[in-house]
């Protein structure tokens, strides 16, 4: 009782904290049975949402050495599952992808077209993060085949979002509008259907960024502008959701800079640092900066735009983020005559390094999918000839 009505209780995060650490110590000393086994996964759900991810890998680790004993295929698919989705919080993208491709395996063979569908979704979902668009694609592909079946439609809007997000990445950008589009509709029969109403605008707005992204990229700069004003426009964006606002902000002055208007673009790109400098958005705040040293440059203001720029590069290279370096390095190539070569080195070494990175990933995964795959062959026969003996 207590362990259902925890979210309504008046109580901390950390006093929510100590009562499930209670429940954690009865339920792990209770007999290994089915009805126990779904309460450890209850109590490791809160940890998670509570964002306490090790207590939570650890209750998902113990319930998985539970499951196995009692040759529980479902709670072993589940705990599988569980520790695909602590991973993947931990951005260890291999990690989860190999928990995650246990589970499916399993969840075939159950015949569990949900779970097996939101696996395949999740396979997606980090194959696009490790930049492998095409094989994001192809996956998430797999998951709309099960997931358009059930009546699960945030899923299948899920589906839509990701399958056109990996097209913009591989420049298909017609398809990718016309997944987007999909999107959108999906998300107006969610709202039809009573869909909690905060996570459609969320998603309505994420989708607006999304499509202008595409457009920007097709270097449509007007139509980039419309769909950015069209996610400013939704009500209390601002102070209900100053991330997506600041990020629309951005954007926003980015295309109007690349469309040759100027006249409002250091406004939108400072009120954008300022919020993602308040909220901590560290790669936000680059993005930022960046977008800001280009502006400043345009404008002959070179002193102004070198220390933008230097201060987005220097910040994109403390955070490990290859994208942000490459397009701080472009400008900085393209304008700082003094230091061309130096730039030149750098911005070559980095391009050859996130294409190594990028083949080593490529194959780490489908290695991980191989074994996973040759497991799962060899299991069967060890099940048949186990069979073959029992009968012999």
């Amino acid at each position: 009782v207590v362990l259902n009505n925890l979210d309504s209780l008046n109580l901390k995060d950390t006093d929510k904290e100590k009562v499930l650490d209670t429940l954690s110590q009865f339920v792990l000393i209770h007999n290994n049975d089915s009805i126990n086994r779904n309460l450890i996964f209850k109590v490791a759900d809160k940890y998670y949402y509570l964002s306490q991810y090790d207590k939570y890998q650890k209750l998902s680790k113990k319930v998985l050495e539970l499951a196995i004993m009692e040759k529980d295929t479902i709670h072993i698919a589940k705990s599988l599952y569980f520790l695909g989705d602590y991973y993947d919080q931990k951005s260890k993208l291999d990690s989860a992808f190999s928990y995650y491709s246990q589970s499916e395996k399993l969840y075939e063979r159950l015949n569990d077209s949900l779970n097996n569908g939101k696996v395949k979704l999740h396979k997606a979902g980090i194959l696009f993060d490790a930049g492998n668009f095409a094989e994001s694609e192809t996956e998430t592909v797999k998951a709309l085949q099960i997931l358009s079946k059930t009546k699960k439609n945030d899923l299948v809007y899920n589906c839509y979002n990701i399958i056109a997000i990996s097209l913009k990445g591989l420049n298909d950008f017609k398809k990718s509008l016309d997944y987007f589009d999909l999107a959108l509709k999906q998300l107006d029969k969610m709202e039809k259907e009573n869909y909690p109403k905060e996570s459609i605008i969320k998603s309505r707005i994420t989708v607006y960024n999304n499509i202008g992204r595409v457009y920007e990229k097709m270097k449509n700069y007007q139509e980039a502008i419309h769909f950015y004003n069209k996610g400013i426009q939704t009500r209390n964006i601002k102070q209900d959701y100053p991330k997506s606002y600041a990020m629309l902000m951005d954007n926003l002055g980015y295309s109007k800079m690349k469309a040759g208007g100027y006249d409002d673009v250091e406004k939108l790109l400072l009120e954008s640092l300022k919020i993602r400098d308040s909220l901590g958005i560290a790669l936000g705040s680059v993005s930022s900066k960046i977008n800001l040293g280009e502006y400043y440059l345009l404008q002959k203001d070179s002193t102004k735009g070198f220390a933008y720029l230097k201060e987005g590069y220097l910040a994109s290279r403390k955070l490990k983020s290859s994208q942000h370096t490459i397009e701080a390095l472009k400008l900085l190539m393209e304008y700082d005559f003094q230091n061309k070569s130096y730039y030149t080195n750098q911005y070559l070494k980095i391009t050859d390094s996130v294409q190594q990175v990028e083949r080593a990933t490529r194959n780490k995964f489908a290695r991980i999918a191989y074994e996973t795959d040759q497991v799962e062959e060899k299991n069967v026969v060890l099940s048949k000839t186990i069979t073959n003996v029992i009968i012999g």
